[in-house]
């Protein structure tokens, strides 16, 4: 891990737009990133699951608010952010059911299992499915980039800092996965079509090529029916585009 002197200047670099300074910030610090979610969860977790996808998004968004002037040290600020996003990940998850009585006594005196425990099994058996089926994307989605010599790391990092910047990416994306023929282009070259892709949506080349990693996982994730999951991770900036 980097010395706080040499995190403090990346922090810096990577909040006025520097690419490589949040890639090097994420890549280097998953270890703490692990640590961190293993310590709030009270049990190991692993680079594939859900919470740790959390605290990724959670660490890169410590870089976003970071304010050095407060005084505290950027990990120790990541730290309480992390920690903050995983309590509102398991509050929303106990939102969902609400504790019941295990049994009622029926209009004949008889005693029964109260409905609200069947539907509360119901809606828990619901989440992990849910939570099965978001790691498998998740899984399915890092082996995929892998093809392209990326990571979700990568992909965090590429994220464009700006709202504009991210929905005109957005919109290259979702055309990206809509074109047959710039679709197939992309998988047997492994390449990002930059020029027919502006040719199409009318953006510049140039912000393009600068966004070329955030879009092609823009793309991996519109062209493939099996991301339902991680498409929700997308679908809010692109209203904000239409809308």
């Amino acid at each position: 891990m980097a010395a706080r002197e040499e995190v403090s200047s990346l922090v810096e670099r990577a909040r006025q737009g520097d690419a490589a300074a949040r890639h090097e910030l994420l890549a280097s610090h998953q270890e703490y990133i692990l640590k961190v979610v293993s310590w709030r969860c009270g049990r190991p977790v692993d680079c594939h699951s859900d919470e740790y996808s959390i605290g990724l998004m959670a660490f890169n968004e410590a870089i976003e608010s970071y304010d050095p002037a407060r005084g505290a040290a950027f990990l120790s600020y990541a730290r309480r952010v992390i920690a903050a996003r995983l309590a509102d990940h398991y509050r929303r998850d106990r939102a969902r059911g609400r504790e019941v009585p295990l049994e009622v006594t029926g209009p004949e005196g008889e005693t029964e299992t109260h409905p609200g425990v069947i539907s509360a099994a119901e809606e828990a058996s619901a989440r992990e499915r849910e939570r099965r089926e978001r790691l498998e994307e998740i899984t399915a989605f890092c082996a995929e980039l892998a093809a392209y010599g990326l990571t979700l790391e990568d992909v965090a990092a590429a994220c464009p800092r700006h709202r504009d910047a991210r929905a005109r990416l957005l919109k290259a994306g979702a055309a990206l996965a809509a074109s047959p023929a710039l679709l197939v282009h992309l998988k047997r070259t492994r390449q990002v079509p930059l020029k027919e892709l502006a040719e199409l949506t009318g953006l510049s080349y140039k912000l393009l090529e600068r966004g070329r990693r955030y879009l092609l996982a823009v793309a991996l994730i519109r062209a493939n029916p099996d991301y339902a999951h991680l498409a929700g991770y997308v679908e809010p900036y692109e209203r904000g585009w239409q809308g």
